[in-house]
């Protein structure tokens, strides 16, 4: 249960980090304001990637396939039921953990993208 608990609680924190993501931008010429608004526009648009749905799909497919390989491990030692508990444990983090990772970056992309091409230098 614990395991479960730990995994939702970083899927979480993982789904809120491109909304929290500062570009670093060369401003210099730029208007601030102008920057602010670009940026939020930008994050609204990178914000249509839905890191927190893919991610529990991702996690449930994980914990199914673990859950599967961690019966037939478990079977061979003569615990199949806590091999299966196990697997499932293991394979739901696996799997929407590592979505989520990958649909932030990708909605950090989103947002440099946006913002170049509204003609800011976008260093990182």
């Amino acid at each position: 249960m614990q395991k479960k608990f730990l995994a939702i609680v970083a899927l979480l924190a993982v789904a809120g980090c491109a909304q929290d993501y500062q570009p670093v931008v060369d401003l210099k010429g730029y208007d601030g304001g102008k920057y602010q608004k670009d940026l939020a526009e930008c994050r609204q648009l990178a914000s249509q990637v839905d890191v927190a749905g893919d991610s529990a799909v991702n996690g449930l497919i994980g914990a199914g396939v673990g859950a599967a390989l961690g019966a037939a491990v478990g079977a061979v030692a003569g615990v199949p039921a806590y091999g299966a508990a196990s697997g499932a444990a293991l394979g739901g983090i696996g799997g929407g953990g590592g979505s989520a990772v990958s649909k932030v970056e990708r909605q950090k992309k989103i947002i440099d993208n946006c913002l170049t091409k509204r003609g800011y230098n976008v260093l990182g």
